[in-house]
């Protein structure tokens, strides 16, 4: 009899520690996708932003994977470019003065396995494909409206 009840006790603990076990894990994934979805807002905002407040962007109506350049931007060195490009799964925000050298560098995001861009008449489409780890790769598309932007299509 008492080896029955202990053998009960401790099936109660292994089913009670399974639970808390799924609860964890669904915590987890929850905590995962919120934090994805505040990574990709905050890109969405700096880009939204980076893109209105530049006289000029360069950029084709082709898909381009290259790097997007925002010539003279307010926040680049005088007469400078701001350019956003990936490398090496980094998403990157760089600063060039108007002689071409580098002023400063921001890694925007990590995980980064493709990164495109095009112009659309006033619009410029962006799309981000990141690796999310276990849910695999998750591709984000934005399209932004330009605001008093003149046509560059040169890099």
């Amino acid at each position: 009899m008492e080896m029955l009840v202990t053998l009960l006790l401790v099936l109660l603990v292994l089913v009670l520690s399974m639970q808390l076990l799924r609860s964890s894990g669904e915590l987890l994934a929850s905590s995962a996708d919120s934090d994805l979805g505040r990574r990709w807002e905050v890109l969405h905002r700096q880009l939204r932003h980076d893109l209105q407040s530049a006289p000029q962007v360069a950029s084709l109506p082709l898909w381009s994977s290259g790097g997007l350049a925002l010539d003279r931007h307010p926040v680049a060195p005088p007469g400078g470019t701001l350019v956003w490009s990936l490398d090496r799964g980094r998403l990157l925000r760089d600063r060039f003065d108007a002689e071409g050298e580098r002023d400063s560098r921001r890694v925007l995001l990590d995980g980064v396995l493709a990164w495109r861009h095009r112009r659309a008449g006033s619009l410029i489409e962006v799309e981000v494909t990141l690796d999310a780890g276990e849910r695999g790769e998750v591709t984000k598309r934005w399209e932004v409206a330009l605001r008093n932007q003149r046509r560059s299509n040169s890099w």
